[in-house]
């Protein structure tokens, strides 16, 4: 990161203006967070003080303020871990430290670009990216695709033009940046039933793109079903979404997703969290429970199972995720399920059974994978429901 950040301040144009900007974002999407957190707490301490709650508001109230005292250490120390991960982009940002630099500005030049800067970085768990200041000096001028066209033949990577970068180069130098595409992508589809027909359900759950080269699936199951069990989840779902999409990881981000939680339940309602994080360049997984059901790995022709043994959210003041690391390859599948799915199955048997069922599925489109499993869960039951269903396949795929 710091030879791009001298390059732009060497080339005096607007480009160090973009990668400020996103650092400026990264810190704006923690604020936002942040304050939905500061939100939610308020929320709950009206709830307390107003003794809608129909218990000892004042006992309750006591109890809250000695309790939020560690919470609020606790959550200092978690911010300040999450702050500091942002600020070392040296773990980030590396040079290549090759000589291909050199021969990019001979092989541009000679294609009628001028570069007056480039710098070549190897961008941890994404690829390379080429940054240059440069400008065309020929007619016609070229698009940045076909730049990126010229640049990826010279390197033997596919690299494609970063977002938000000028689409044409033109006679004017200007601020480039290329970056390698994703040698995946992730494909996937869900079903669910509720355990009431009418009724909301208690799971919520979210398929996004949090930062660039990943995929996530976010599942959250919240205690018993209807509308009280649907609000903890959703409240689940939106903040992971939030810390998720500023660029933020780890158990800091989970620990205050349940300092939230615990502020004001005296109702003792609890929610899970399961969370597929999937690297789009190389495959790799990374799974997160908090009190979750089993997930599921469909290789070709075997299938893999992850569980945990953790506590769900809301339960006590130093819930700390499972965290498991696997690798994925095109074709491979993972199939994200709510408790729900296994009730009902002999309890010795539930994972063997689910496990052998998934293994004899054919290649099929995620979302009727997921309406598979889900339909061979219910007929063990005779199609009634005993709690919230959910199940959620993605599919990885070049």
């Amino acid at each position: 990161m710091g030879s791009v950040v001298n390059l732009l301040k060497a080339s005096g144009i607007s480009g160090y203006d973009y990668e400020m900007g996103l650092a400026g974002e990264r810190i704006k999407k923690l604020s936002e967070a942040m304050e939905y957190i500061a939100e939610g707490y308020r929320k709950r301490s009206e709830t307390l003080e107003s003794g809608s709650g129909g218990t000892d508001s004042d006992g309750i109230w006591n109890k809250l303020l000695h309790d939020a005292r560690e919470m609020l250490a606790n959550q200092y120390t978690e911010l300040a871990d999450i702050l500091l991960n942002m600020s070392d982009t040296s773990a980030l940002f590396k040079p290549a430290n090759d000589q291909r630099e050199s021969f990019l500005k001979q092989m541009l030049a000679s294609k009628g670009v001028k570069v007056r800067q480039i710098s070549l970085i190897s961008v941890k768990d994404k690829g390379i990216e080429v940054h240059m200041v440069a400008r065309c000096s020929k007619n016609p001028c070229y698009l940045s695709d076909e730049v990126a066209s010229f640049i990826s033949a010279e390197l033997g990577e596919n690299l494609i033009l970063k977002e938000g970068c000028r689409r044409i180069f033109g006679r004017d130098y200007a601020y480039y940046v290329f970056r390698q595409k994703e040698k995946y992508k992730l494909l996937t589809g869900a079903v669910r039933a509720a355990k009431t027909a009418g009724e909301p359900s208690g799971d919520n759950y979210s398929v996004l793109s949090p930062g660039l080269g990943e995929a996530a699936i976010v599942l959250s199951d919240g205690m018993g079903s209807g509308k009280a069990a649907y609000l903890e989840s959703a409240a689940v779902i939106e903040l992971m979404e939030r810390f998720l999409r500023a660029g933020f990881r780890g158990d800091g981000v989970v620990s205050l997703i349940n300092s939230v939680l615990l502020m004001g339940n005296e109702a003792k309602s609890y929610s899970t969290l399961d969370m597929c994080l999937v690297n789009l360049y190389d495959g790799g997984l990374t799974v997160a429970k908090s009190g979750a059901s089993l997930t599921f790995i469909k290789h070709e022709d075997w299938v893999e199972t992850i569980s945990a043994s953790g506590l769900p959210l809301g339960m006590l003041p130093d819930v700390k995720p499972e965290i498991t690391k696997k690798r994925l390859f095109h074709g491979d599948s993972i199939i994200v399920l709510s408790d729900g799915v296994l009730d009902g199955l002999p309890v010795d048997e539930k994972e063997k059974l689910l496990q052998e069922m998934i293994k004899e599925l054919p290649d099929m489109p995620p979302k009727d994978m997921a309406g598979a499993v889900l339909m061979a869960s219910l007929r063990k039951r005779y199609y009634e429901p005993m709690d919230d269903m959910t199940v959620i396949v993605g599919k990885l795929s070049r």
